[in-house]
């Protein structure tokens, strides 16, 4: 019997494809959404032939560092999403993705997605994998691009910033801070300095156009134990 993990955690979504699954006589396995290193640890223990990964896992976060720890351990995985794209598909076609469908696809369409994974099939062209990943990487260049000033804030100048953003005058700012107005009105000059734009309100629209969150320094660690992939190759 062919063996699908199903990571969701949509529950209707997520009974409603287990059923579907079952009908076609493919075993289905629905483990526990405590944390990202539980899934993790789940999929190294059981090798599914498929894994079926919701790109958006609420509570415990994006579904896409599962693709990692799949490829280590040769579990193809299709991901399934609301929010499709060509940079959404690009980005996770390079880390591994056999397939990428989004959630408004007709449920046959997906079963059948999952019967061609799980005979080894190519279910993506390869010309359509290289596109969409060069789309990713064009995209990623981009934005790193436009996100190098914001990485020469100090911590406190981001401070400012994202309280610019949230609406609260420099006055305001000095006052929730405990400082002087004039210390603000210095480090705002210094935001203004570094991003290369002339006004608080140049800066601000800046920053929401390019998304930056306030955030500075390396992202954190996806999976919050790690995993052993030391041996992780299929039997």
């Amino acid at each position: 019997m062919t063996r699908v993990m199903l990571v969701d955690d949509h529950r209707l979504f997520t009974a409603s494809l287990a059923m579907a699954l079952r009908h076609r006589h493919f075993g289905v396995d629905t483990p526990a959404l405590t944390s990202l290193a539980d899934v993790a640890t789940r999929m190294v223990e059981i090798r599914p032939d498929v894994a079926i990964v919701d790109r958006d896992l609420g509570t415990i976060g994006s579904g896409e560092p599962l693709l990692d720890v799949a490829t280590a351990a040769h579990v193809p995985v299709i991901i399934v999403t609301a929010t499709l794209n060509d940079v959404v598909a690009g980005r996770c076609y390079s880390r591994g993705a056999a397939a990428c469908i989004s959630k408004a696809e007709p449920l046959d369409s997906l079963l059948g997605t999952v019967a061609e994974v799980a005979r080894g099939e190519q279910a993506v062209p390869r010309a359509d994998r290289y596109r969409l990943i060069d789309v990713w990487r064009q995209w990623q260049t981009s934005t790193d691009a436009a996100m190098t000033p914001f990485s020469r804030l100090t911590q406190r100048e981001a401070a400012v910033l994202q309280a610019l953003m949230d609406g609260c005058p420099v006055k305001a700012i000095a006052v929730s801070s405990g400082v002087a107005e004039a210390t603000v009105r210095s480090q705002v000059r210094c935001i203004l300095s570094k991003l290369g734009v002339s006004s608080q309100l140049s800066a601000v629209a800046m920053a929401l156009r390019v998304g930056w969150s306030g955030q500075l320094g390396p992202a954190p660690a996806p999976l919050r134990r790690p995993i052993d992939t030391s041996a992780m190759t299929r039997d």
